[in-house]
């Protein structure tokens, strides 16, 4: 559970920090990040994620798409 804490942590510190203010349980993180209404459609050999346009432009997703998938450079002290 101390693993998963911290990876929970270092995502809303890494990646998060820009698109969502740093909030303090886990459950509101949640809310927001995690708990959005979507549909996923198979089309070809695609996998496509709906989301309402207002879910994108209110969460920025496109920025978070972007961070999630951007290698961090670990600080040397």
């Amino acid at each position: 559970m101390l693993g998963v804490f911290n990876l929970f942590e270092a995502f809303k510190e890494d990646v998060s920090k820009d698109v969502i203010p740093k909030v303090g349980y886990a459950t509101i993180f949640r809310r927001k990040i995690i708990d959005i209404a979507a549909k996923i459609a198979h089309t070809g050999n695609k996998i496509i994620f709906k989301i309402t346009e207002d879910t994108q432009k209110t969460l920025n997703l496109t920025m978070l798409w972007d961070l999630c998938n951007k290698p961090l450079v670990p600080a040397i002290l």
